[in-house]
């Protein structure tokens, strides 16, 4: 498992996530537990690459795949 930090491209509006600290298998899996998790952002943030960018922040992480940390901009 790793650990993914995936951050908005945009600048977000109030009652919307801004990203997620995310364990996961893949970077694709680490977008589809955040597109889960979404707000008022809509899903469809977190699965693009135009909206949004991943990063591998650890390696070998054990663990569940799961969100670790939401950052959210509460309205």
């Amino acid at each position: 498992m790793n650990l993914y930090c995936i951050k908005r491209k945009d600048k977000p509006g109030w009652d919307e996530a801004l990203g997620f600290v995310i364990r996961a298998k893949s970077n694709r899996r680490a977008r589809e537990i955040a597109s889960q998790e979404h707000s008022d952002e809509g899903a469809e943030v977190w699965l693009s690459t135009h909206t949004s960018y991943i990063e591998i922040i650890a390696t070998n992480v054990r663990g569940p795949e799961r969100v670790i940390l939401k950052s959210f901009r509460a309205g």
